[in-house]
């Protein structure tokens, strides 16, 4: 599940003089770090394919700038006490990528619905777990996405909502259910298909594409591990870890989250082949 808003509140940052770039290249490299690390694993035999990522180019493009938000707030995390300035600059910078994601999210309801439509009961499932993680995910994806907006209309003062606050602590709780289930329905996949292939006598019987995918899906587990990580930190404090992460610790956490997704999608792009 995807993030919800977070506020930005500053003034768009003026161009950073060269001095300093070349006095902090500390943060500069960081990112140039994350962007090659992106494109490395757009391989010689990825590329070519990037034209025909219909459907997974939207994936891609929000992952691209998940990593960009993530590793800009690693960075202002980095130079906080360091360069406060230059934290500062970084820290706009991720706040800006943040609110474009976050406006970009506001269609995302037309897929959800199309997803749960086509999901129903979860009479596809495996089991009965699986169906009902699944129902129990779509109903919290229902009421997550029109309380996001209101914090959306809220933030942007696009309509007068009383108790704000309340309705952010109340959009992380529903963030928090979102990724907890998904977890839970990734983890429990897991499970029955490592049941699967414990059952199997010679390993050598599975294909490539069988093993392949069973590893995703360990990719997917820490994945969404580092999504509810996050997802808890923004709960008032007082509410397990909520507000006890730094900056520093949550761009770190949002750019490894960003990565592994980014990876996954590709592989799964060769996968299919």
């Amino acid at each position: 599940m995807k993030p919800p808003t977070t506020h930005s509140g500053d003034r768009t940052p003026r161009s950073t003089p060269l001095a300093a770039i070349e006095r902090d290249d500390c943060g500069i490299r960081c990112i140039l770090f994350i962007a090659d690390s992106i494109l490395s694993v757009c391989d010689n035999q990825a590329i070519p394919q990037i034209a025909g990522l219909t459907g997974d180019w939207g994936h891609v493009e929000a992952k691209v700038m998940k990593a960009l938000c993530y590793s800009a707030k690693l960075v202002a995390g980095y130079h906080a006490k360091r360069n406060p300035d230059l934290a500062k600059r970084y820290a706009t910078a991720s706040s800006r990528i943040s609110g474009a994601r976050a406006t970009l999210r506001l269609i995302d309801d037309i897929p959800m619905i199309q997803y749960a439509l086509e999901y129903g009961l979860g009479e596809n499932e495996p089991d009965r777990v699986m169906q009902v993680l699944g129902v129990t995910a779509n109903i919290v994806d229902f009421l997550y996405y029109p309380i996001e907006k209101v914090c959306w209309l809220a933030e942007h003062k696009i309509v007068d909502v009383k108790n704000a606050d309340n309705w952010d602590n109340v959009n992380s709780i529903f963030w928090v259910l979102s990724v907890y289930l998904n977890l839970m329905r990734t983890m429990r996949n897991f499970s029955l298909n490592q049941e699967k292939l414990n059952r199997t006598n010679n390993i050598n019987e599975l294909d490539v594409k069988t093993l392949t995918k069973h590893r995703l899906e360990m990719v997917s587990i820490v994945r969404i591990s580092l999504d509810f990580v996050h997802a808890v930190s923004t709960l008032p404090k007082g509410y397990l870890w909520g507000g006890k992460l730094s900056t520093l610790q949550v761009g770190a956490i949002g750019t490894l989250s960003a990565g592994l997704g980014i990876y996954q999608i590709f592989a799964k792009r060769r996968l299919n082949k």
